[in-house]
Order: C-alpha cells, then structure tokens, then sequence
C-alpha cells in the first residue's frame, strides 16, 4: 500500500513539474526574470520542448492509470514489492 501511494505522488508531482514546464514554453507561466537569450531560445525550440512535455505527462498518466488498476484488480499475492 505505502509503495502505491508513494509511486502515484510521485507521478502526480511530475506531471505538475512537467506541465508547469509546458506553460513556460507556451508563454502562459512567466517564472523569474525571462531574458532575451530565453526567449529566442524559446522561439527556436518551444515546440520541441512541448512535445516533450505533452508525451511525459502522457506516459505519466498511463503508469498512474496501470498502478491503480493493478492495485484494484490484482490479489494481494500477485502485487510487486
């Protein structure tokens, strides 16, 4: 039970720190002093990064979805760990 609720939080605070990284690259989340070398940075690489971004959160809410299903629907005896 505790290695669940330590593996879903950690997750969840993934998905936080990479979706707050999705909106620096799109302008919508300023944090700190943004330079002009950011910001032509930025320019040349934000889609990249974005996509980056949107996969990781992809791929981290799948492996939620897996350990919750796998913590409902699996005996005890079956679990990992």
């Amino acid at each position: 039970m505790y290695q669940f609720i330590t593996s879903i939080t950690f997750e969840i605070v993934l998905i936080i720190v990479f979706g707050a990284g999705f909106f620096v690259m799109r302008g919508n989340l300023k944090i700190g002093e943004p330079t002009a070398d950011f910001e032509d940075w930025r320019l040349k690489n934000g889609r990249l990064i974005r996509s980056i971004c949107i996969m990781t959160i992809i791929v981290l809410a799948a492996s939620i979805f897996l350990n919750y299903f796998n913590f409902l629907f699996l005996p005890p005896t079956k679990l990992k760990g």
